[in-house]
């Protein structure tokens, strides 16, 4: 019963050892990351500082540039036509009065122009 306890003592005491073994380099890499981390952050805060400093400087007016390529391609139109520019396009009437009747006595309901 002896040899028995003093291996396990002897595999418990070896685990041991190498559970503080890989203890002692999970906190040395965790300090190392801690180090870049502060001079990750430090370096971030001096680059934010410098670019708050800085004005925009603007080479171009961009409101003329943007019109530069904007010729007149063809002709525009002009819009809605008022009633007289209509009046002046047409170019015959048509005689639609029925056959034998005066001219005198039909009375005109409404006008169509085109």
């Amino acid at each position: 019963m002896s040899d028995e306890f003093s291996t396990i003592l002897a595999k418990l005491i070896e685990e041991i050892n190498r559970l503080s073994k890989r203890v002692e380099e999970l906190e040395q890499r965790n300090q190392e990351l801690e180090a870049e981390n502060k001079h990750l952050k430090d370096l971030l805060h001096r680059q934010g500082a410098s670019k708050d400093a800085k004005a925009p400087q603007f080479k171009e007016n961009y409101s003329v540039d943007k019109q530069k390529g904007k010729e007149k391609r063809g002709l525009q139109s002009t819009g809605r036509r008022a009633q007289d520019v209509k009046l002046e396009w047409v170019s015959y009437d048509v005689d639609i009065y029925p056959v034998g009747a005066a001219k005198s006595e039909c009375i005109e309901q409404r006008q169509q122009y085109g």
